[in-house]
């Protein structure tokens, strides 16, 4: 399993969560909102050091609407299940409950977040 997916049970069958910068994108392409902005009431309370605490990443993500919730959580569901619909992504929200699901969509936005790298890849020319 890949640093950025995590497993789990819902709705009697397995499920993949993965979570990328590319999905950042695909957010921001369907919703015509900055993902930041979707985001943002999260990115306040949460941070990498957060990212294996669920109790943390629950409680972050309480501060972010219920519908915004969903989109983040149903495009978490799309690398590994495309036929997943954001009607899916609820029910499976039901099934799980919402603590569970919100710890899911903060270790999604922390781990999509770029992270400051070395000087290797930054961009800069080299000589």
């Amino acid at each position: 399993m890949a640093a950025d997916e995590r497993k789990f049970t819902a709705l009697g069958r397995d499920w993949t969560a993965r979570f990328d910068f590319n999905a950042i994108c695909a957010i921001e392409e369907r919703y015509d909102r900055p993902f930041l902005d979707m985001v943002a009431p999260l990115l306040g309370s949460v941070n990498v050091e957060d990212k294996d605490d669920p109790a943390a990443l629950a409680a972050a993500a309480s501060k972010i609407k219920f519908s915004d919730l969903r989109v983040i959580f149903h495009q978490s569901l799309l690398h590994h299940h495309p036929e997943a619909t954001a009607s899916d992504a609820g029910n499976v929200i039901g099934d799980m409950g919402l603590e569970a699901a919100m710890e899911i969509v903060a270790w999604a936005v922390v781990q999509a977040m770029p992270s400051p790298k070395s000087d290797a890849g930054n961009g800069k020319k080299s000589r």
